[in-house]
């Protein structure tokens, strides 16, 4: 799989994939657990330990770019290769580079395998998401790959109700699931007043995401904030996440002349993001393309309104009425104008996603990792 692991000397660190976030919902079902992923060397942990009781990791290496990945490909490979073969259960989770390789290696050696969808990379890969210069050869080879991952997986699991299953069905006969990977633990639920928010300074505007490309949607936002600026509507924005693109989005904060209104708090904890989600008025996700985004359920868990593009498993979780089309500055820009406008939307917003997102809790989603890990060891075993 690919995911955001870092390495800090010999451990494993993860911001949203901790041992009890991810690792730990399998761990019971199965004698070991081992995650099979790229990890990056980092100075101090962010986040939470990947590893725990019957759980370990395999490092790919820190490779990243074509650049690193084709002379590190021969390392890789065998590392993985070796990963499958002795694997008795085994689940690849797609879209990835480190996916599309394992699905090759099984092709070859004709090993079984389930597969998890958690994005789509059609939009991933679209022209507004990304300039790389490779665009077209990686949204047909990730979106082939997903496509026939998901016909030829033993079962197949999506964290959407709907919207992957249609853009990648599995085959007639294959056994699916379709839940959230969200970790919301049932006390996150508590009760907040909002009727104060908003009144006495800005609306507060937060936005939690990796900034490793252009899909979600950073640049509009920031464009529609400044927009938001020059017409003397008050709004400060706190952008929670790191990436290679944080350098140009800090520069063009002073291009657009919104440094002032804007902050960078940099890559967090999950916990630690979930506690400034809840100090803002409004979540906004302006995202290009999206699965069943974590940081979403989470602000809607603590109580913080969501603003969210009409993209991937979105839709299956806020009304028409808080949603924006993704991509568009003028309709970021006119959205949170109307809630500045008149606060008490904030309050509307949350009562009707607070219902939506219950749903979510752990308690509730854990029932459906349990049914999906005894068909994984009953039906999918080797």
């Amino acid at each position: 799989m690919d995911g955001n692991f870092s390495r800090v000397g010999r451990e494993i660190y993860s911001p949203h994939m901790g041992h009890e976030k991810f690792a730990g919902r399998f761990a019971p079902h199965f004698d070991s657990v081992r995650i099979v992923a790229r990890a990056f060397p980092k100075a101090r942990p962010i986040g939470s330990l990947v590893t725990g009781p019957n759980t370990s990791f395999v490092d790919l290496g820190a490779i990243r770019g074509t650049r690193h990945w084709l002379p590190g490909l021969p390392r890789t490979t065998a590392r993985l290769a070796h990963a499958i073969r002795s694997a008795q259960t085994l689940m690849i989770r797609f879209p990835g580079n480190v996916a599309t390789l394992a699905l090759l290696l099984c092709w070859i050696t004709r090993k079984p395998f389930s597969a998890e969808i958690v994005a789509d990379p059609e939009d991933y890969f679209s022209k507004g998401a990304s300039n790389h210069p490779l665009r077209r050869v990686a949204k047909w080879l990730h979106c082939r790959s997903t496509a026939l991952a998901a016909r030829r997986a033993q079962s197949v699991r999506y964290v959407t109700d709907g919207y992957l299953q249609a853009k990648y069905p599995p085959r007639t006969h294959t056994v699916s699931f379709g839940f959230s990977d969200a970790f919301l633990p049932d006390g996150l639920f508590a009760a907040r007043n909002l009727d104060a928010f908003a009144r006495t300074g800005p609306l507060r505007l937060i936005n939690v995401s990796m900034m490793h490309n252009r899909s979600k949607g950073h640049v509009a936002l920031l464009e529609a904030v400044a927009r938001l600026k020059r017409r003397h509507v008050a709004v400060v924005l706190t952008l929670v996440g790191d990436g290679v693109l944080r350098a140009e989005l800090e520069a063009l904060t002073h291009a657009l002349d919104i440094a002032d209104v804007v902050t960078f708090r940099g890559q967090v904890a999950s916990e630690a993001a979930c506690a400034a989600v809840a100090e803002h008025d409004l979540f906004v996700l302006p995202s290009l393309q999206e699965g069943m985004p974590r940081a979403m359920l989470e602000a809607m868990a603590v109580g913080t309104p969501v603003l969210g593009a009409r993209v991937g498993g979105i839709p299956e979780v806020l009304p028409v009425s808080d949603m924006i089309r993704a991509g568009s500055v003028e309709a970021i820009e006119t959205a949170i104008e109307a809630i500045w406008r008149d606060p008490a939307r904030l309050v509307a917003m949350r009562a009707r996603q607070r219902t939506k997102v219950a749903g979510f809790a752990y308690s509730a989603l854990q029932e459906k990792y349990d049914a999906y890990c005894r068909y994984l060891v009953e039906r999918c075993a080797a």
